[in-house]
C-alpha cells in the first residue's frame, strides 16, 4: 500500500523532536504509578526535564548531566531532597534506560551530592542572644505574683 496515495481524514500534525517525545513519554510513565509515588515522581522527573530545557541541552542521561543537575537543584532546594529527586527520576526512567541506576551510583554523582550537602545542606544555627539583666527584671516584674499558674 502506498501511504502517500491513501486518503485519510487525519488532521495535519507537526512532527515532534526526539527530546519532546522522550519528555512526553517520561511524563506518561511518571503518571502510571498507582501509589504515593504517582504524586512525587512526576515532579522529580519534571524538574530533571526542565533542567535540560532551561540549559538548552538535549535530553540525555549521562554522568555529567546528572551531576550538573545535582549542583543546579542543590542551589534551589535542600540538597538532602535532591537525593529523593534522583531516586524518583531513576525509578521512573529505569524501564527505558536500564543504565540510569549505574549512572546515579557513579562516584562523580555520589560525591557531587555529598559535596552539595556539605556546602548547602545545613542551615546556619539560629543563636539567640543571652538574657540580659534588664530582660530578667522585666520578666520578674510581669510574673512576680502569688499565682502559681504564672
Amino acid at each position: 500500500m502506498n501511504i502517500q496515495s491513501a486518503r485519510t481524514r487525519q488532521p495535519a500534525r507537526t512532527a515532534w523532536s526526539n527530546e519532546h517525545l522522550l519528555r512526553k513519554r517520561a511524563l506518561a510513565l511518571g503518571h502510571s504509578k498507582k501509589n504515593y509515588t504517582a504524586i512525587t515522581y512526576p515532579s522529580h522527573l519534571q524538574s530533571y526535564l526542565t533542567f535540560f530545557q532551561l540549559h538548552n541541552h538535549p535530553i540525555c542521561l549521562t554522568i555529567d548531566t546528572l551531576s550538573f543537575y545535582v549542583v543546579f537543584m542543590s542551589h534551589h532546594i535542600n540538597p538532602k531532597s535532591v537525593g529523593t529527586y534522583l531516586s524518583g527520576i531513576c525509578n521512573t526512567l529505569e524501564p527505558h534506560f536500564p543504565h540510569i541506576r549505574k549512572i546515579r551510583l557513579d562516584p562523580l554523582v555520589v560525591q557531587t551530592l555529598s559535596g552539595m550537602k556539605k556546602l548547602r545542606g545545613g542551615h546556619a544555627p539560629c543563636h539567640h542572644h543571652p538574657l540580659t539583666k534588664e530582660d530578667l527584671i522585666l520578666l520578674l516584674a510581669r510574673y512576680d505574683t502569688d499565682n502559681y499558674d504564672d
